[in-house]
């Protein structure tokens, strides 16, 4: 039975444990299917751990998470199925769906991108920290690595933020009233450090929803294998490409009965059409797999830092990909070092589809391959008039 006609509590009232185990096995089937057939790893890791997300609660009697608001057994089991919904509609070959997969998996949209910029945004001070009213908010208490973010063209969808200090004082109307509104001059509303906190993450957060999340934080001395490389290649074409498996028949055969249920005729409808379904599945070649990864490399920045060495990364917990580990590492050294955010840059890929020309930068291990080659007083010229 498709997954797209079920409701919630149907979904809840024949769940069992045998039943998730086979719902788990079934998701991870159809990522691996997926990741066979674009030849990336990155895919079916990722997957895996959002699927593991969403049903390991159902399977053991772990206490409720601290989130708010908590995920119901029907919230996290309908979302499973949609999942698998979504990429089984991968592997059929609808544009859209292909898309949001490699979206997801990338941290470009959904669990892993929320779950980094979490870590970047600012905490409010507890109230007994807050000495007065009129404190308002400091640069302290800002990620410097955020801050190099917002400031960057290549990682906002949209204007950048002009100086640090917009993220930092007074949020303007409608977040809160002037400070000549007769009311806050009158009875000093908007005032007390609960309001100005509650406006400053309001504030913050509609400049969050712009951001393009980098996929890497590499240092600018030496540059080592990232995931923004192993993008790179993938765009290039050269991805490893494996032979076909056995056991991913069952799982080709089972994209029919997992996939949406939708005929062949109302795919052609303008009512679907509006909502990214493409009048056909398509079958991705080699061509269209790497526009799909050059698409994804002109909304995936890589943030580069001025260190001297490669930065030393602690595997953090909840992070297939290493970004969040990544970032942390950023904020430290920035935070030790007392780093601007005007001396981190981020710069966006060649290779990337559909993105501006400006703030692109060749493969950043290139730069090096090119500086063997040239004289030295070659790449002296050639830095001091901002070509290398």
């Amino acid at each position: 039975m498709a997954s797209s006609s079920s409701s919630s509590r149907r979904l809840v009232s024949g769940a069992s444990q045998e039943g998730l185990k086979h719902l788990y096995r079934t998701l991870l089937q159809q990522a691996r299917l997926l990741s066979a057939t674009f030849g990336d790893p990155v895919l079916y890791s990722s997957h895996r751990f959002l699927a593991r997300k969403n049903i390991e609660p159902l399977l053991t009697s772990s206490p409720p998470s601290e989130e708010w608001p908590p995920s119901t057994a029907s919230k996290r089991l309908a979302r499973a199925r949609l999942h698998r919904r979504q990429l089984a509609d991968a592997n059929h070959g609808w544009e859209h769906a292909v898309y949001r997969a490699l979206s997801l998996a990338y941290a470009r949209s959904g669990k892993l991108r929320r779950d980094a910029l979490t870590d970047l945004s600012p905490k409010p001070a507890p109230s007994e920290q807050r000495e007065t009213a009129e404190d308002k908010l400091t640069a302290k208490q800002v990620s410097p690595v955020l801050l190099a973010i917002v400031t960057n063209a290549a990682t906002m969808n949209g204007a950048a933020v002009k100086t640090t200090a917009h993220m930092t004082e007074r949020p303007p109307p409608p977040f809160l009233p002037k400070e000549d509104d007769p009311l806050v001059a009158m009875f000093g509303r908007a005032k007390r450090a609960s309001t100005l906190q509650n406006a400053m993450a309001r504030y913050r957060r509609t400049y969050l929803r712009k951001v393009k999340l980098p996929i890497d934080v590499v240092s600018a001395e030496a540059p080592a294998p990232s995931l923004f490389a192993h993008l790179e290649n993938l765009a290039r074409g050269q991805g490893r490409r494996a032979g076909d498996r056995p056991y991913l028949a069952a799982a080709r055969e089972a994209v029919e009965l997992y996939r949406s249920d939708v005929s062949g005729a109302a795919h052609r409808k303008r009512s679907l059409r509006v909502h990214g379904w493409s009048s056909h599945p398509k079958q991705y070649a080699a061509r269209a797999q790497r526009r799909l990864y050059g698409r994804i490399l002109s909304d995936a920045p890589v943030l580069i830092i001025p260190a001297a060495n490669e930065m030393d990364v602690a595997k953090a917990k909840n992070d297939p990909l290493g970004i969040r580990a990544r970032l942390r590492s950023a904020h430290q050294l920035a935070t030790k070092e007392g780093m601007s955010p005007g001396k981190m840059r981020a710069v966006t890929s060649s290779l990337a589809v559909g993105a501006s020309s400006k703030s692109r930068a060749e493969s950043l291990g290139q730069g090096k391959q090119v500086q063997q080659m040239l004289a030295p007083s070659e790449v002296h010229f050639l830095k001091q008039n901002g070509l290398l």
